[in-house]
């Protein structure tokens, strides 16, 4: 599955907003001045909740931002694939490296393990 993102990221403070979805090929399009970039679902790492907005962390640490919840940006991935660590944090279970009180991502810093979110994300992996 392909995911739509705008080429960029938030330090150089491109913002996009989802204008629709090609349900042929099962990609999102997020829209702006700038030109667009489809990238593999698969290559995002996690999304974080950043006041009104999502950062998108990518496998090859690249950051974008867009304006949605963070619910509706889960609602629109690949549900085995993606699932909420936290109230702010939305995992790839693909790119997760360690998981202890906190969970290590591929790229990025350790994000907390919601009490709530705890059982439901760890019932994705086998324990040895």
């Amino acid at each position: 599955m392909l995911f739509g993102v705008v080429n960029g990221d938030v330090t150089n403070g491109i913002i996009a907003n989802v204008q629709g979805r090609d349900f042929r090929s099962g990609n999102l399009i997020l829209h702006n001045i700038s030109p667009s970039e489809m990238i593999l679902e698969e290559k995002i790492v996690y999304a974080a909740v950043e006041k009104n907005y999502i950062c998108i962390k990518l496998v090859d640490g690249r950051s974008l931002r867009i304006r949605k919840s963070l619910q509706q940006f889960l609602e629109e991935l690949t549900p085995d694939h993606f699932i909420r660590v936290h109230k702010k944090y939305v995992v790839c279970i693909n790119h997760v490296r360690f998981v202890d009180t906190e969970v290590t991502m591929v790229v990025g810093n350790p994000l907390p393990i919601g009490r709530e979110y705890k059982d439901d994300f760890l019932s994705h992996f086998r324990i040895c």
